[in-house]
């Protein structure tokens, strides 16, 4: 079977490639909604085109209102989910290519959204797609699932799940190997500080940059908040890039 799926990968190798700099080449950033687009009409045209791809490889597929949508395969009750998204940070600055090219060389392909996460969304459908030419039997439907909000607050997801049920089981693939199984989140955490009156905007501004500065010399453990974690079975957790806001 392993065989048989290499060969078919191989096969559609050059189309897989063909696709994800289609994708790349359109710069899906977030933007003001704008009517029938909910995250701006670059983000629409990604996820319009994608199951333009999927239906031309024979899927059947699903736009939810053009905030997110789907392309399956096989029937029956249940689904396997395998969920990506289209949408991507800005393009930064620094780039040896144009940030939404798709330039291969040297066996690599540069561009925003190649390795996040484009490239690995469009390889799971084109995945999907060695399973059905292969005419493999699978006992769930499969899905893959193309977000279009992740940078963003996920804002796509709770859309889906009031429209669709959720899978009974599946995975992302938006992380690195081997299978991580926790993904990082976001906490929010507020310090109230109350000063006498003389002095208080000078002493607040002393409080500040130096709780920052003792925040942000820390260790990546989240150890100076009071919440260094760690797992025999997942691991450490880690903090990263964070620092205190003042109101």
């Amino acid at each position: 079977m392993e065989k048989i799926l290499n060969d078919k990968v191989d096969e559609h190798s050059e189309d897989l490639l063909k696709s994800i700099r289609t994708i790349v080449n359109i710069p899906s950033i977030k933007k003001n909604a704008e009517p029938d687009a909910p995250f701006g009409s670059d983000i629409k045209n990604a996820l319009v085109k994608t199951l333009q791809i999927a239906e031309n490889l024979g899927f059947r597929t699903v736009n939810l209102d053009n905030h997110i949508g789907y392309a399956q395969y096989g029937d029956g009750e249940g689904y396997i989910g395998v969920l990506g998204h289209l949408d991507v940070v800005k393009e930064g600055e620094g780039w040896k290519f144009p940030p939404f090219s798709g330039h291969i060389e040297n066996g690599k392909m540069y561009g925003r959204g190649v390795l996040d996460n484009k490239g690995p969304i469009i390889s799971a459908l084109y995945g999907l797609y060695a399973i059905k030419e292969a005419d493999l039997k699978i006992k769930k439907p499969i899905r893959i699932i193309f977000g279009t909000d992740e940078e963003s607050g996920f804002s796509d997801i709770p859309y889906y799940l009031k429209r669709e049920k959720p899978p009974v089981m599946g995975f992302t693939p938006d992380c690195k190997y081997p299978v991580v199984y926790a993904e990082r989140g976001r906490a929010n955490i507020q310090f109230q500080v109350t000063y006498d009156k003389i002095n208080y905007e000078k002493r607040a501004e002393e409080f500040f940059n130096f709780l920052n500065s003792y925040i942000l010399s820390s260790k990546n453990t989240g150890d100076r908040l009071g919440i260094n974690f760690s797992d025999k079975e997942f691991g450490t957790m880690e903090m990263r890039n964070y620092s205190i806001g003042k109101e």
